[in-house]
């Protein structure tokens, strides 16, 4: 199945121009491995978007904006789709299929399908940047972050993306701040936007590790059941290298757990 859209004809030229230009950057700044990554991240996103917002079993609008496959992420001019319910939308705005519910609809789209490609193209912007320096940065700008976040090296690039994204990139938006800032940590009431991230960044196509496959399936059925097993996959991982947790976790955890009785 072809889990992409032609953004060209959904986003406005400024828009799809800026996206064009921040990709550019982070190919240009980040190492190949990292940028790859970005790139993955970003097509999942997509495709997890296009299951659960535009064309799967919750949109009420199964041919919007449909309009075939493009280029590949990579090449010139071609940017894989995303598409989201971040800045406010929810679920229920997306699936109305009233005149009312379908006119919102068709007007929050671009804003949803820029703002979701321009945190995930960036979400990793920070690593970029080494620990002195993103330590000096959060001291020097004095910016919100705890004494943990500052010293655990793992999740600092997150913790310091906001300042970085808005000082390089003039981003302001804060759906697109927070999901960058929450994609290694997770955080309560996360929005859709937020989990599709928070789960793309752990199982996109260039991850591979033991039960990898079996995420993905499950990010394709049930986003609130894969959000609780990714994140539990993610505790386990930091417990076996012998890290220490976010001291939030155990709130997140048993947050996102919910009433999700069935999980495994």
């Amino acid at each position: 199945m072809d889990y992409t859209v032609n953004l060209k004809k959904i986003l406005s030229k400024k828009q799809f121009a800026f996206l064009q230009s921040i990709t550019a950057s982070a190919r240009a700044v980040m190492s190949p491995e990292l940028f790859n990554h970005s790139v993955g991240t970003f097509n999942y996103c997509f495709k997890m978007a296009d299951r659960f917002i535009l064309t799967g079993a919750n949109s009420g609008f199964k041919d919007c904006n449909s309009t075939g496959g493009i280029k590949d992420f990579t090449s010139a001019g071609g940017f894989g789709l995303c598409a989201n319910a971040m800045s406010g939308c929810r679920l229920k705005d997306c699936t109305n299929t009233s005149a009312g519910g379908r006119n919102r609809h068709e007007k929050i789209i671009p804003a949803l399908c820029f703002d979701l490609a321009v945190a995930a193209i960036l979400h990793d912007y920070g690593k970029i940047f080494s620990i002195e320096e993103l330590k000096d940065i959060a001291v020097k700008q004095k910016l919100r972050i705890s004494d943990f976040e500052l010293n655990c090296e793992p999740i600092l690039h997150s913790c310091i993306a906001p300042f970085l994204l808005k000082r390089d990139f003039k981003i302001k938006k804060k759906d697109v701040l927070n999901s960058v800032r929450i994609h290694t940590t997770g955080s309560l009431k996360m929005s859709i936007t937020d989990k599709i991230l928070y789960i793309a960044d752990k199982i996109e196509e260039t991850r591979d590790y033991e039960g990898v496959g079996k995420l993905r399936h499950l990010s394709l059925e049930d986003i609130n059941l894969c959000l609780l097993e990714v994140y539990k996959s993610n505790i386990i991982y930091v417990i076996k290298g012998n890290n220490v947790l976010h001291p939030d976790t155990a709130k997140i955890w048993n947050y996102i757990h919910g009433g999700l009785k069935h999980a495994t």
